[in-house]
C-alpha cells in the first residue's frame, strides 16, 4: 500500500486583464488554493480549488477550513491511501486479467484504459461516501488523486491510443461593446465552431443589434456552422427574456444558458421562442447532482445541453455520471470552468479527452481574461483546437512563484 508522504497546501492570487462581473458584482483577481498530494513511489498530483465569488455557495476561507480539517482526519488519509494498493504500480489502471505496469503500460489498449479510468473514478466516489464536502474540495481532491496518473512517465503513448488528439473550444465575448467586428472576423478566420457571449448585461436593444450583426458576419462568410452560445446567467425576467428572444430568433442559436431566475418558466420560453435551453448553474434545479446515477425518465423538452463545471457540481465521478446521463438522454454535456486557472482548465480539457467529447467545444477559452497563470506555459488554441498530448506535457509545469504557503 502507498502511504500519503506529502500534504501541502498553498494560496494563489490571480490579477484579472479588467473587471470580471458576477451577479452584477465585480472581481479584479481570481484567488484559491492548491493542494499537493505526494505518495510514497514519488509522485505527486496537484489539485486546484478555486470557488467563484457569487457563484459557488462557498468561499475560499470556508475551502481553507475544509481542506485543514480533511489534511488532520486520519481515516480520511488512510481511505486515500488504499486507492493506491501496491508500491510501484497503478491497479487503478488494471482489469480483471491485466495489471498495469510499467513494463505493460504501453500495451494497454485505449478501451482498456477508458474502463480502468472509470473503475478509477468509482474509488474516488467511495472516498467521499461518508464525508460531507464542498463541490469545490472534493473536485480539489479528485483532480490531486488523478493527477497522479496524468503525471506518470509513459501516459503519453496511452493517450494516443485512447483520445482524439485535438479538441475545439468554444470563444468566449465577454463585451459587446467595442470591436465587434473586428473580433467575429478573427473567430471566423480561427475556424472556431462555437462563440459564447455574454449577454443580459447591457440594454436589449442594443445586445440584439449585436446578436443580429454577429449573425450577419457569420452569414457572409459562408461559416453558418458557426453556432452562438448566448449566456444570461438567469438575469433576465420573463417578458425581458421572451423579447430578446423572439428579436434575434433560433437562427444559429445552439442554446442559452440560464435565461431566467425561474427554471418553471424555461419551458413557456422555449414554446414561444424555439430557442434551446443550457443549464448552468440552475442545473441543481433540475437534478439532484448527488443522485446523478440514480436520474432516469424524460428530460424537458427545451433542454439542449447542460454546463458541467466540474468544480460547481462536485467532482470529476460526478462529471462523468453527468456526462452518461446527458448522452443517455440526446442531450449535450458541455464542459466548462469557473474563471478557473490554467491548471484546472486543462485538467478539464484532458478530461473531456478521455470521455470522448471530442465534437463539442469546450468552455475554456476564459484563459484570456489572466495577466498571470498557474502553469508556465500557456494553453495554445490553434484554429479553434487544443492539443491534447501538449495539454498532457504542459500539466507537469507548475509555476511555484505565484504560490504562497498557508501555514497549515
Amino acid at each position: 500500500m502507498e502511504k500519503i508522504t506529502l500534504f501541502n497546501v498553498y494560496k494563489f492570487e490571480l490579477p484579472l486583464k479588467k473587471e470580471l462581473i458576477v451577479k452584477n458584482n465585480k472581481l479584479n483577481k481570481r484567488e484559491g488554493l492548491l493542494i499537493n498530494i505526494g505518495i510514497s513511489d514519488g509522485l505527486s498530483g496537484f489539485g486546484e480549488i478555486s470557488p467563484l465569488p457569487f457563484f459557488h455557495n462557498e468561499s475560499v476561507d470556508d475551502a481553507k477550513k475544509q481542506i485543514k480539517e480533511l489534511k488532520q482526519n486520519n481515516f480520511f488519509i488512510k481511505k486515500i491511501e488504499t486507492i493506491f494498493k501496491k508500491p510501484g504500480s497503478f491497479d487503478f489502471l488494471s482489469d480483471s486479467k491485466n495489471t498495469v505496469t510499467e513494463n505493460s503500460e504501453t500495451e494497454l489498449h485505449g478501451a482498456a484504459f477508458i474502463k480502468s479510468f472509470n473503475d478509477f473514478l468509482n474509488k474516488l466516489n467511495d472516498l467521499f461516501n461518508d464525508i460531507k464536502v464542498y463541490p469545490s474540495v472534493r473536485a480539489g481532491f479528485e483532480m490531486a488523486l488523478i493527477s497522479l496518473l496524468f503525471i506518470r512517465p509513459g501516459l503519453e503513448k496511452i493517450f494516443k491510443s485512447a483520445v482524439y488528439p485535438d479538441l475545439p473550444v468554444c470563444r468566449l465575448i465577454m463585451d459587446l461593446k467595442k470591436g465587434l467586428k473586428k473580433e467575429i472576423l478573427e473567430i471566423i478566420n480561427n475556424e472556431y465552431k462555437a462563440i459564447k457571449i455574454k449577454v443580459g448585461r447591457g440594454s436589449p436593444e442594443k445586445e440584439i443589434r449585436s446578436i443580429e450583426k454577429i449573425k450577419k458576419l457569420i452569414l457572409e462568410n459562408q461559416l453558418n456552422t458557426a453556432k452562438l452560445r448566448l449566456d444570461a446567467n438567469g438575469l433576465w425576467s420573463f417578458s425581458e427574456a421572451l423579447y430578446f428572444g423572439k428579436a434575434i430568433g433560433s437562427r444559429l442559436i445552439e442554446y442559452i444558458e440560464d435565461p431566467l431566475g425561474n427554471i418553471s418558466e424555461y419551458e413557456q420560453f422555449f414554446k414561444e421562442t424555439q430557442i434551446p435551453v443550457a443549464l448552468d448553474e440552475k442545473l441543481p434545479d433540475l437534478i439532484d447532482l448527488n443522485k446523478i446515477n440514480e436520474l432516469n425518465g424524460k428530460c424537458p423538452d427545451y433542454l439542449k445541453a447542460v454546463i458541467i463545471k466540474p468544480d460547481f457540481i462536485g467532482g470529476f465521478f460526478k462529471t462523468a455520471s453527468l456526462i452518461k446521463f446527458a448522452r443517455s438522454n440526446g442531450i449535450k454535456p458541455v464542459l466548462s470552468n469557473s474563471f478557473n486557472s490554467s491548471l484546472l482548465i486543462s485538467f478539464i480539457a484532458l478530461f473531456a479527452g478521455i470521455m470522448h467529447l471530442n465534437d463539442i467545444p469546450l468552455g475554456i477559452d476564459s484563459l484570456s481574461l489572466l495577466n498571470e497563470n498557474l502553469l508556465a506555459e500557456d494553453i495554445k488554441i490553434i484554429k479553434g483546437k487544443i492539443n491534447i498530448l501538449e495539454v498532457l506535457n504542459n500539466i507537469k509545469k507548475i509555476n511555484f512563484n505565484l504560490l504562497s504557503p498557508t501555514g497549515f
